[in-house]
């Protein structure tokens, strides 16, 4: 049975429901300073976005296990004379 969310929680990435992410700003504005969350999210943006690209080079490669092939692999074909 998979997880139920009641509907007045807004499913967001990882299923944090809204609560739950009201907890997680109100202990980052205790443990960090106001003016270093801006910084923090930037970062914390860079960091998902590029595990969501490295994410879906995965998948591809493991649906596509013969696609990967580079240029360098190919038979080239060689000019007669």
């Amino acid at each position: 049975m998979g997880h139920l969310r009641d509907k007045g929680s807004c499913d967001l990435m990882f299923h944090i429901g809204t609560s739950e992410l009201v907890v997680v700003v109100v202990v980052a504005l205790l443990v960090l300073r106001p003016e270093d969350l801006p910084k923090l999210m930037r970062k914390l943006g860079v960091v998902v976005s590029f595990l969501r690209q490295q994410t879906v080079m995965l998948q591809r490669m493991l649906m596509n296990p013969h696609d990967d092939e580079t240029d360098s692999d190919k038979p080239t074909a060689q000019p007669s004379d």
